[in-house]
């Protein structure tokens, strides 16, 4: 099954749910990646989640089916827009 990218608009949150007990691990050009597949709560569809590492790292010893929100929050700094995630268990 292919499932789309997930993209998450600033300042929103999305109910997941993980499918698999751990995250593809793989390198690009930009380093290391983690993919999770997940289930939107939303609309129920799955998507690929390119977690960084600090999501990563709450989310690796997770098993299926945990439950979270991810919250997506972008600040400014200088002249530099930084994106941060907040995740919450349910």
């Amino acid at each position: 099954m292919e499932r789309k990218k997930l993209e998450i608009p600033v300042n929103q949150s999305l109910n997941l749910q993980l499918l698999f007990d751990e995250p593809l691990v793989g390198e690009s050009k930009f380093g290391e990646y983690y993919m999770y597949a997940v289930k939107n709560g939303n609309d129920d569809s799955e998507y690929s989640f390119f977690a960084p590492l600090s999501v990563h790292e709450q989310l690796k010893n997770k098993p299926k089916g945990t439950m979270f929100q991810l919250t997506r929050t972008a600040t400014q700094k200088g002249k530099k827009l930084v994106t941060d995630y907040e995740v919450k268990f349910q």
